[in-house]
């Protein structure tokens, strides 16, 4: 099983819907240049409305009652852009290796631009994770 995050938007987008599969691959990584930058971790943005887990949920009798107000947690695509931005710009000063290093880029090349794409069109975003990317 592999896990990704999903970039979703509020509003409808031509890609209104992302999987950053490299980007939960390295979110360890990530998260530590993260913290070196003083900026919000990835998981500061994931919001999961658990219905990928609801079987799972449902076996090991877990009552995931605060779901709901999950669902409803959104970010301003503003601040996410500005947040990728800081991300690619304190890449670009440290030394970090990783592998798949050509495939994360694009991966936050996307988000970056999905991000744009939502900025115009006014609709605001979060990850969500997907456990069968």
């Amino acid at each position: 099983m592999s896990v990704a995050y999903c970039f979703v938007c509020e509003g409808p987008l031509e890609k209104s819907v992302l999987k950053l599969e490299q980007l939960a691959e390295h979110t360890d990584q990530l998260n530590e240049l993260l913290e070196e930058a003083e900026l919000k971790l990835i998981d500061d943005f994931v919001v999961d409305d658990f219905s990928g887990l609801s079987a799972l949920a449902e076996e090991l009798q877990v009552n995931f009652a605060d779901a709901q107000a999950s669902e409803e947690q959104w970010f301003d695509a503003s601040e996410g852009l500005q947040w990728i931005e800081s991300l690619q710009q304190h890449m670009a000063k440290v030394e970090t290796e990783f592998s798949n290093l050509e495939t994360l880029l694009a991966d936050i090349d996307n988000l970056k631009q999905g991000l744009q794409q939502a900025i115009k069109q006014a609709t605001r975003w979060r990850f969500q994770v997907d456990l069968d990317a």
